[in-house]
């Protein structure tokens, strides 16, 4: 199943507050439709991405974090994300740059995507420690299946 749906715009990436730098969302702009939970946002110039969840800069957000009142003057053009994704997108902070940065956004359908390879891009390292010792785990399961089997019939 394709990432049909891409958006492309120029944004100004501001710092996350700290008590969500080890969450795994990024808040975007309400004039972006996307429709599902997780999202890829793409990086053109350096071709780095990373998979997360979304959510929506909506007015409650803005009234909540009034130290962001920056965000207020532009709500459709900027984009709050936590050092780490920042980082992995090759992004500095909005406040060294004070510059537009190009990101691709495209909705996320694949289960798969969703639910294996999400998880290995979430800022905290305890998320990305559990799925790949869960994958791991998997593996050595359909292993000692298939061998289980292969030795039953010879």
């Amino acid at each position: 199943m394709k990432n049909k749906t891409k958006y492309s715009f120029k944004f100004r990436v501001y710092p996350s507050k700290l008590e969500e730098s080890k969450e795994g969302w990024v808040w975007i702009p309400p004039n972006i439709e996307v429709n599902t939970e997780f999202i890829e946002i793409r990086n053109p110039n350096n071709k780095k991405k990373i998979i997360c969840e979304k959510r929506f800069l909506d007015d409650n957000y803005i009234r909540n974090h009034k130290t962001l009142q920056k965000v207020e003057n532009c709500p459709n053009e900027c984009i709050i994300m936590n050092e780490f994704y920042r980082n992995r997108l090759g992004i500095r902070k909005y406040s060294e740059t004070r510059e537009y940065v190009e990101l691709e956004i495209r909705e996320v359908k694949c289960p798969i995507t969703k639910y294996l390879i999400a998880p290995l891009h979430h800022p905290n390292s305890f998320v990305r420690i559990s799925i790949t010792i869960g994958i791991i785990s998997l593996a050595i399961g359909l292993l000692s299946i298939i061998l289980s089997l292969l030795f039953r019939f010879l």
